[in-house]
């Protein structure tokens, strides 16, 4: 029906004019339009309804995250179960391990100890937490090949930022690199379980756990955060990049430009609420526990939302094949109308031509000359 021009679809008028439609009688008509009034003004009800309750699901899982990194969440619990190491000593112990780890290495040079976060205007947080910076408690803080390969057919999966979603690791529609090649790009850094991956261009902060079992060679696009296996825990810290603090930090350091993009300066200067081990393990399970009902709800709005627009469709359906509204024999029969509307048409251009147009609307030709007295 329509046509494709460089930059606007259009609808080319001769086809749109030569559309066979529907054609009930005038009575009909009206009761047609009033009953579909009547149904989508019931419909619309119950889609306002379901967008309103999809952002307040939206908005309580931004308090979850919110209440999960600042000890609210975890608050009884915390009270219950004393730790044993709090997390500002978790933070001593780690930035020890790090200088030693560094003075074993043999590297020459003076040990660069890592920057700690900015406090300012952060959120506060419960006696035996504190704040880190993702440099302070990451073992390597990278992102993928600045020169990828060409692609092939087949092979190690090349994942870019579209491939992470929901907090998940997404093979769908990636491309592929050579073996051969995977072994000079991974010289970059070759991902490994439990690496945490982050979008840093375009729509950044996206998050996922890399699974076990898998091989593949990220995009410069992504970055990438490797802790400790016993300083810190990986899902926590999935949930403290995903909080509102966080992200909005992040959307702040991109700055307004056309393509936002996060520095890996930027994610190792990033502040992570820091709770005791033991503390950070209850707080994953409850948040992945309330998240899955969350989820279910969501999942369940939008297939009303989607079941809504079929109805919607069904609605229009029934009402152009006679099926919405009964049929009354004592109406004007459609073809009388569709007479009567041919002869107003007919006349209407008589009047028209009477008028001084022709056919087509454009003024009748006159002598402009001159009148000679």
């Amino acid at each position: 029906m329509g046509k494709q021009t460089t930059n606007l679809a259009s609808i080319n008028i001769t086809i749109l004019a030569a559309l066979p439609v529907p054609l009930p009688p005038l009575a009909e008509q009206q009761r047609i339009v009033t009953r579909i009034e009547e149904l989508f003004s019931k419909l619309d009800a119950g889609v306002s309804e379901l967008k309103r309750t999809q952002a307040l699901l939206k908005r309580y899982r931004q308090s979850l995250l919110h209440a999960a990194v600042t000890g609210e969440l975890s608050r009884e619990w915390r009270e219950a179960n004393p730790a044993p190491e709090t997390g500002t000593e978790l933070l001593h112990r780690i930035l020890k391990e790090r200088r030693a780890q560094w003075a074993q290495s043999g590297k020459k040079g003076k040990y660069k100890e890592p920057q700690g976060p900015e406090a300012a205007g952060l959120p506060e947080l419960p006696h035996g937490w504190t704040w880190a910076s993702v440099e302070q408690i990451a073992l390597l803080v990278t992102d993928g090949d600045h020169n990828p390969p060409k692609r092939v057919a087949s092979g190690i999966p090349h994942l870019t930022a579209k491939n992470i979603r929901n907090w998940h690791v997404n093979f769908d529609g990636c491309t592929y690199i050579a073996e051969s090649d995977f072994e000079r790009v991974k010289l970059r850094y070759s991902p490994q379980p439990s690496d945490l991956l982050i979008t840093c261009v375009g729509t950044i902060g996206r998050t996922a756990i890399v699974p076990r079992g898998i091989e593949f060679s990220p995009d410069r696009n992504l970055a990438a955060i490797r802790v400790g296996p016993y300083d810190m825990n990986v899902d926590f810290l999935q949930i403290a990049l995903n909080a509102p603090v966080t992200q909005e930090l992040m959307r702040g350091a991109s700055g307004s430009t056309a393509q936002p993009h996060l520095y890996l300066s930027e994610i190792r200067a990033l502040p992570i609420s820091l709770p005791p081990i033991p503390e950070q393990t209850y707080i994953v399970s409850e948040v992945e526990r309330r998240l899955s009902i969350l989820d279910n709800m969501e999942a369940t709005v939008a297939a009303e939302l989607k079941r809504a627009e079929a109805t919607r469709q069904s609605i229009l359906h029934r009402a152009f094949t006679g099926e919405l509204v009964p049929q009354d024999p004592a109406d004007e029969p459609a073809s009388v109308l569709l007479e009567r509307i041919q002869a107003e048409k007919v006349k209407a251009g008589a009047k028209a031509m009477r008028a001084g147009t022709g056919k087509r609307g454009r003024p009748r030709k006159t002598d402009s000359s001159p009148k000679l007295l």
